[in-house]
């Protein structure tokens, strides 16, 4: 009987070039499908965009098939039994199962190969597409640790890897899993309703907006279709799982991960979130002291910011405008008078409320207007600074929680994933770098397939 042998580092390092040139033949998929829609093609066109994305995702699945042959290889069962059954099982790990007819997808057959537009759809909810696989490295439990915060964080503004309508789930060689979830896809040019071309549950005033007045799954509805696909997913009950969140993504985490039937005996276990760039600190008593927190925020975040000024009477203002003239047209002239009194009541809350912010801004004013008077720009930006930001600081909330609320850069109002990629970068904070090596100790950090699972509003939703 022959043996089997494998070199793993050359391995690796063979995969990492396939998916890098997966990655490279999926961008051009990307932007070829935009000049496409802009010139109108159709046809042979749709056509070549399949055949491109079925050949990127051939490399992906092949770089993570290898990938968990080398961990296998390198593990204490070692490889003895090199049989059918392990090798499909191996490449069903590696994400071949999301493809429904993946080797005939560059034939005529090619239809039959799921493919997910740039502009996502809205349909196909819950269907599965690979994507670029991760691939975490580092010499040390930070450094690994503190690598895969950054590439899930760098994920939720690639839309090469998470689509306008989609979260993406990673199946880590060990089992375990990281759920990425991205923020509103409407944010910068807010658009009422659902978006016609995807119809995304990542909808700020459809869905972004309820969710912020609470912190329970029952108002989140992008929570409820992450529970629901990953259960489609095939993602089994008990299942450690780690949720990195951005935005209205951290707000989600949060939901799930306080939500004791999903984060529970009776559904998975949340060992991790890390939430950045939302206001949290109203969801962190709700979640199980079982689960690892690590809440991020610019503090320059203009979404955090106002977050936080308008988590009160701002909200209640919003809600009680949203029944005053939901009862006019109602023609409900009692329920119009009953909103119409919580309209005055915010209204005087959130005043007040802007009134003591300003009071105790004044320094910061001052500091601005002299450094305009007398043209000294720098002097203006940090008065702003002062005024506008979140106190910089880590808040050891609990033995579990930490918020760390760090001087970040101004990339889109300070709200950009960018920012926080570059804070995971250069955190030093002790208990900072306990969280990310804490992640390496849960085992994480390893070789994992990504999944993009569509998350778009079914139309008799």
């Amino acid at each position: 009987m022959s043996a089997f042998w494998l070199d793993t580092d050359r391995a690796r390092r063979a995969t990492s070039s396939w998916a890098e040139r997966g990655d490279a033949w999926f961008r051009t998929q990307f932007d070829l499908e935009g000049d496409f829609s802009k010139l109108q093609l159709s046809g042979v066109s749709l056509s070549a965009l399949h055949e491109i994305a079925a050949a990127s995702t051939e490399l992906w699945v092949n770089a993570s098939f290898v990938r968990l042959v080398a961990d296998r290889a390198e593990s204490s069962d070692g490889f003895g039994n090199v049989d059918a059954f392990t090798i499909d099982r191996l490449r069903r790990q590696a994400g071949e199962h999301a493809q429904l007819s993946l080797s005939n997808a560059c034939t005529a057959s090619w239809a039959s190969y799921s493919f997910s537009s740039r502009y996502g759809d809205a349909g196909e909810t819950f269907d599965v597409d690979v994507r670029s696989p991760f691939a975490i490295f580092g010499s040390s439990a930070d450094e690994r640790g503190r690598n895969l915060v950054i590439r899930a964080l760098a994920d939720t503004s690639d839309e090469t890897q998470i689509r306008k309508d989609e979260f993406e789930l990673v199946r880590i060689s060990n089992g375990r899993y990281v759920v990425v979830l991205p923020g509103v896809t409407d944010l910068v040019l807010p658009d009422l309703g659902l978006d016609t071309r995807h119809r995304t549950v990542r909808d700020m005033d459809q869905y972004a907006y309820r969710s912020s007045l609470s912190t329970s799954v029952a108002d989140n509805r992008y929570a409820q279709m992450v529970w629901d696909g990953l259960i489609a997913a095939g993602v089994p009950l008990g299942a450690e799982l780690m949720i990195v969140g951005h935005s209205f993504g951290a707000d989600t985490a949060l939901d799930l991960a306080a939500d004791p039937r999903f984060n529970g005996s009776a559904g998975f276990d949340v060992t991790h979130v890390v939430a950045a760039g939302y206001h949290s600190e109203p969801q962190l008593p709700h979640v199980d002291a079982g689960t690892e927190v690590l809440v991020l925020q610019n503090h320059l975040d203009a979404a955090v910011i106002a977050e936080a000024i308008g988590h009160g009477h701002l909200t209640g203002l919003v809600e009680q405008s949203k029944g005053f003239i939901d009862m006019v047209f109602d023609l409900d002239r009692r329920g119009a008078f009953a909103h119409l009194g919580g309209v005055a009541y915010h209204a005087a809350g959130a005043a007040r409320d802007g009134v003591s912010y300003l009071v105790g801004s004044a320094d910061s004013i001052a500091q601005a207007g002299a450094g305009l008077a007398t043209g000294r720009l720098h002097v203006v930006a940090d008065g702003l600074s002062d005024m506008f930001g979140i106190e910089p600081g880590v808040d050891q909330v609990t033995d579990h929680q930490i918020v760390d609320v760090f001087r970040g850069g101004g990339r889109g109002l300070g709200h950009h994933p960018a920012n926080y990629v570059a804070r995971v970068a250069t955190a030093t904070d002790p208990s900072v770098v306990a969280f990310f090596e804490s992640i390496d100790a849960a085992g994480y950090a390893n070789s994992g397939t990504a999944l993009a699972i569509d998350v778009s509003v079914p139309t008799n939703d």
